[in-house]
């Protein structure tokens, strides 16, 4: 189990100890139960439990609860489990540590749960029940996930959590509290410790890889939104610099906030790239921060914000910047980056960039896709991502345009890579376990 507190996070290991936890009172922030509870020791009940951690948590604290499925080979495979921890037993719990006095109880309780256990909540009285209700499969950890989230000071816009990316040590991470907010990436990161898994760990072996060749890692974030790539690259490596752009307000707020600790190794800008110099409408898309653009979706949006312009070469007239890596997601504007920035492309500006390929987003945003032949024309490869198995498969331009006119009207994208002539891609991914082209690496 591990609670985090304002100093720092700590781990508690209660299997062989007391009910007793040895924290002081309101003292804890999030507290992370890691497929624990169904270990504690059979004479500590879960309602007393409960009780106890409603001690040690500060007002505004959060109780993350991930929990075996009690169907899944892990759990009866595991000898050191004690009991199932179901929805049931949860809200039975819950429901018994409040009547001696736990505020737990008055928490706003988002459930992630299976299908199965959603009667036991829904059949419970209104005056019983103050939470949200949610279903979404973990399929990563194969677990279901329960997380609390307390109701008090509901102002508060942001929440920390904890980045839990394999082979990089835990780093404290910022998302938005209201998920209704950000349906997408805030509860993804919360309840799984990561975004995007297998592009991420293409991400990570790919700094490794720079790093071993004796990099500089200057990296590029064009559409910074959050900032999980930048905090990820400042985290992995610690020669990292970063250089972010991200032009929607509270975007750019966490995308600070995310980069804090490393501050003097990140470079921030809170404005969009594009073609043109000036100002432009931005439009904030409902329930997804993240997916903002120049273009409201169908559904409309929240709030059209100003935000200003600038062009690449306009930034970089004087000297091509050195960046070694760039991950660019501006939701259909690529284009639109690609033409502001030809200019220091053909000056010698070639790193390696992990991109999306969104025909529908271009199309709205007058792209035709074929930007992607003006990349090959700048001695770029191209490669989609397996977003499965996160692998890569060389593909043509022609092959993006043979997308962009089947996947037009949807909502379906492809995520890839364009490598620059004379990298040695396989050597830089040595040892990832990634498939290039059927040959792991």
């Amino acid at each position: 189990m591990r609670a985090d507190r304002a100093g720092g996070g700590v781990d508690q290991n209660l299997e062989n100890n007391s009910l007793h936890i040895p924290l002081p009172d309101h003292s804890v922030a999030v507290w992370h139960c890691h497929l624990s509870l169904e270990t504690l020791p059979p004479q500590v009940s879960l309602p007393a439990f409960f009780a106890e951690l409603a001690r040690v948590c500060g007002e505004n604290a959060r109780l993350i609860i991930d929990a075996r499925h009690p169907c899944h080979d892990s759990f009866v495979d595991d000898d050191r489990c004690v009991r199932a921890i179901t929805l049931n037993k949860l809200q039975v719990a819950l429901k018994a540590a409040a009547q001696s006095g736990s505020s737990w109880w008055q928490l706003l309780t988002q459930l992630v749960i299976d299908p199965e256990f959603l009667p036991v909540i829904k059949d419970m009285a209104p005056a019983q029940r103050n939470f949200e209700l949610r279903t979404r499969r973990n399929a990563i950890k194969q677990t279901h996930q329960v997380v609390l989230v307390n109701s008090h000071q509901p102002e508060a816009q942001f929440v920390s959590c904890y980045a839990d990316v394999p082979s990089v040590p835990p780093f404290a991470f910022s998302v938005y509290r209201d998920w209704k907010r950000d349906q997408y990436l805030s509860p993804e990161i919360v309840l799984t410790g990561q975004w995007e898994p297998q592009e991420t760990h293409l991400f990570v072996s790919l700094v490794r890889g720079l790093e071993r060749a004796g990099s500089p890692l200057n990296f590029f974030n064009v559409g910074g939104n959050f900032g999980w790539y930048s905090a990820l690259i400042l985290n992995v490596s610690a020669k990292a610099h970063v250089t972010a752009f991200e032009p929607v307000d509270t975007n750019f707020t966490l995308l600070t906030r995310n980069t804090a600790a490393h501050a003097a190794r990140a470079t921030l800008h809170n404005f969009a790239l594009s073609n043109e110099t000036g100002e432009a409408s931005f439009y904030v898309e409902r329930g997804n921060y993240g997916g903002s653009s120049f273009v409201p979706r169908p559904d409309g949006y929240i709030a059209e914000l100003k935000v200003p312009l600038h062009t690449f070469d306009e930034l970089y007239a004087e000297a091509v910047p050195p960046c070694d890596l760039m991950v660019m997601d501006i939701e259909g504007a690529e284009h639109k980056f690609f033409d502001g920035a030809r200019a220091t492309f053909e000056r010698g500006f070639q790193p390696i960039m992990m991109l999306e390929y969104n025909p529908d987003l271009l199309k709205r945003q007058g792209s035709d896709g074929t930007f992607v032949q003006t990349l090959a024309q700048w001695g770029y490869h191209l490669y989609i991502i397996d977003r499965r198995q996160g692998n890569l498969g060389t593909a043509q331009p022609t092959e993006f345009l043979q997308h962009y006119a089947r996947l037009v009207n949807s909502e379906a994208y492809l995520n890839y890579m364009a490598v620059p002539e004379g990298c040695d891609l396989a050597t830089l991914l040595a040892g990832s376990g990634i498939t290039i082209d059927g040959v792991t690496v």
